[in-house]
């Protein structure tokens, strides 16, 4: 073809011309080279991309070359990799350098076990998808939008690494329309056992309960990597789990192994979400744990559920702000080999119109405590199994409870009792405290027959009452055989003060036998190796052998009626347990032993008597 010269800004390159030049002079001193050829080499830094240009108009722009552009961000493209699903990603992924690099639109199949060194940057409709039986190793954390990045369908997974600290359910498939199945991605969130899982503002629907089972145990001593479950909604209102399965949506299972800080699996968080029935019949429940210890359960919501809360030998676990709302059964205690529920405390929940009750516990251990809680409209009128809280306290390690339910609120049950509470010992006594608690019956269609009704199967029961409001207002009318509380013999309620009744009817009488003053009649502290005391009111102490106490009244009392508390410091002998061998008018008779249920001296002992 004929030579052109171009004049500056004046001479127009079409297409066609370009393809058929031979050659081109870049300048009086540069080399003559092919035009085309150098704009397409992909081997010399200073050709390719590093001869074009590029400019914005914008004020303060600088230009520079499209190669220097084009640095900004690499991609796993760079290096191989192919997204049209069918090329096998495997090597090309493997090489990519431990540096930041963009992930393309696209599937990237990957058929064999490959670890990624990079930092994955996914953009929107990037999806990594490992075949059957391949794991795709994630070395380094990654970003990615709220949607698809993995795709397990094949029956691979991808392996998270331990850095990383959030994941989304939507990285496997979630859509969190309310009407697409999310079972399986919620799973694959749970089931990476890493990162916490985070949910959006959207609603999830799940057929297939989600399971996280870790009963093999072998879990690190504290302050080493295990796995946790961190479950984090955005709010309690706007994060919604609708299960529509059978059975429990959330199973979460620890281990009974020991020797270890976290044998029985610890330290999960649950917090800022909604779950519930979405058939809103209360055909399904919600939250199962098992063998878990020093987990926190903070805003959520159960609602519309079978049982809403299951906890089976669970241990120093706090439950606050949640709310249990229109369940069958809003929480539920239950025990196994490892024995019942201990210190769980539940700070600032509502339990609202559950059917049955608003806590039921078949196995109650010691230390469970309920403060700033709300009891409304909970159990069914004319089933006196039901009420607010229903619960039987379980012997644990030598003793029973104590319970406690401070500053709580209860109002419009109806069924037994606000507070039932059974001691399912023989011989063990139980502590229940009722402090600071306001009862209130209203409606003459919907009412507890007692406010308070304490049951046992044998072994005493000391109820502590202070500072309590007890209330007959609205349409409801007191009846004498509807006490304020209720209890067998040896069931002894203690008033320690400032308690107030609105009406008297419903006022169990004084003469009763077990209602108590707050003074005591004896008290003694004293030391367990030898019975020496260190204080002393209307009594002396003799130890008469190996944790064997016999205090003996300076004053007789009027009847063995009396009521004994007693406290024996664990101390460092594992001395836990104590017993009543024997009450008359005259003298006391204890023993104290450890855990095996051995006679033994603790440190020291106090004891408290009432009439």
């Amino acid at each position: 073809m004929a030579s052109t010269n171009f004049v500056d800004k004046q001479t127009q390159i079409v297409a066609a011309w370009a393809n058929d030049v031979n050659q081109v002079t870049y300048g009086p001193t540069s080399p003559a080279g092919t035009l085309r050829a150098d704009l397409l080499n992909q081997a010399n830094a200073s050709l390719g991309s590093s001869m074009i240009g590029w400019f914005k108009s914008l004020t303060h722009f600088v230009g520079r070359t499209l190669s220097s552009k084009l640095s900004d961000q690499y991609s796993v493209t760079d290096y191989g990799a192919v997204g049209d699903g069918v090329t096998d990603n495997a090597t090309f992924l493997a090489n990519c350098p431990a540096t930041d690099l963009l992930v393309p639109p696209g599937t990237y199949l990957v058929n064999s076990n490959t670890t990624i060194a990079a930092n994955l940057c996914f953009a929107a409709g990037a999806i990594l998808k490992p075949a059957s039986g391949v794991t795709i190793t994630l070395s380094n954390p990654f970003t990615a939008p709220l949607a698809q990045i993995f795709d397990q369908s094949a029956g691979g997974t991808a392996a998270l690494p331990s850095a990383m600290t959030e994941v989304y359910p939507e990285w496997w498939g979630a859509k969190g329309d309310n009407a697409a199945d999310d079972s399986a991605p919620l799973q694959s969130a749970v089931t990476q056992g890493i990162a916490g899982i985070r949910l959006a503002a959207r609603i999830y629907k799940f057929g297939t309960g989600l399971t996280q089972d870790n009963s093999a145990g072998g879990f690190p001593g504290v302050g080493a990597l295990a796995t946790r479950l961190d479950l984090r909604g955005e709010s309690m209102a706007n994060s919604i789990l609708n299960y529509s399965g059978t059975n429990y949506a959330i199973t979460l299972t620890g281990s009974t192994s020991s020797g270890t800080g976290q044998g029985i699996h610890a330290l999960d968080n649950y917090r800022n979400f909604l779950l519930q029935c979405s058939t809103a019949n209360n055909a399904n429940s919600g939250m199962n744990l098992t063998n878990k210890a020093w987990f926190k359960i903070e805003d959520v919501t159960f609602n519309l559920l079978n049982v809403a809360l299951l906890l089976t030998s669970c241990y120093s676990a706090s439950i606050k702000t949640c709310y249990f709302n229109s369940n069958t059964y809003g929480a539920f205690f239950n025990t196994n080999a490892l024995g019942p529920s201990n210190v769980i405390i539940f700070d600032s929940c509502i339990f609202q119109s559950n059917s049955y009750a608003a806590f039921l516990g078949s196995a109650v251990g010691a230390g469970v405590k309920f403060v700033n809680c709300s009891f409304e409209s909970n159990g069914t009128q004319g089933n006196a199994n039901t009420g607010g809280a229903v619960l039987t306290l379980s012997a644990q390690y030598g003793q029973v409870g104590p319970i406690i339910f401070e500053n709580c609120y209860f109002e419009g049950n109806a069924g037994g009792a606000d507070i039932s509470v059974s001691n399912a010992s023989a011989t063990l006594t139980a502590t229940v405290v009722i402090k600071n608690c306001l009862f209130q019956r209203i409606s003459n269609t919907g009412y507890t027959t007692n406010n308070i009704n304490i049951s046992t199967a044998g072994g005493p029961v000391n109820v502590l009452l202070e500072g309590n409001s007890f209330f007959s207002t609205g349409t409801y009318v007191p009846s004498a055989s509807r006490l304020f509380w209720v209890g067998a013999a040896n069931c002894n309620f203690i008033d320690k003060g400032g308690n107030v009744f609105s009406e008297t009817t419903s006022l169990p009488a004084r003469t009763s036998g077990n209602w108590l003053p707050a003074v005591a009649f004896a008290t003694t502290q004293f030391a367990g190796a030898t019975g020496a005391p260190t204080a002393n009111s209307n009594c002396t102490v003799s130890r008469t052998g190996t944790g064997a106490y016999t205090i003996t009244f300076n004053t007789p009392a009027p009847n063995a009626n009396y009521v004994p508390i007693i406290c024996a410091d664990r101390g460092g002998n594992g001395a836990i347990g104590y017993a009543i061998t024997n009450k008359t008018t005259t003298q006391l008779a204890i023993s104290t032993t450890n855990q095996a249920a051995s006679a033994n001296d603790p440190p020291s002992v106090s004891v408290a008597v009432f009439l």
